[in-house]
């Protein structure tokens, strides 16, 4: 990865409500800058707090970019530039 790029990363997250037990899937997308371990950990922290316990977090997809190419994507919606990475 080159300097001054980032992450883009895709996560699937399954498990139930707390309240009810009831199961949920849910897909949520971070942009990340240092450890991607971190952010699940976040994550789990993140829906805990909202009365749900997480199962699995699943990596879905992840872009690298830096600030040009992520500003062309958002005015263009074009995922040129985007580098799709496999950790």
């Amino acid at each position: 990865m080159k300097k001054n790029n980032m992450l883009l990363v895709g996560f699937t997250v399954q498990g139930y409500d707390l309240r009810d037990g009831s199961g949920f899937e849910d897909f949520t997308a971070v942009v990340v800058s240092g450890s991607i371990i971190d952010v699940e950990y976040g994550l789990i922290c993140s829906y805990r707090k909202r009365g749900f316990e997480l199962t699995s977090v699943i990596r879905d997809e992840t872009f690298a970019f830096n600030p040009t190419n992520l500003h062309h994507f958002f005015k263009n919606g074009s995922f040129e530039g985007l580098e799709v990475i496999q950790l």
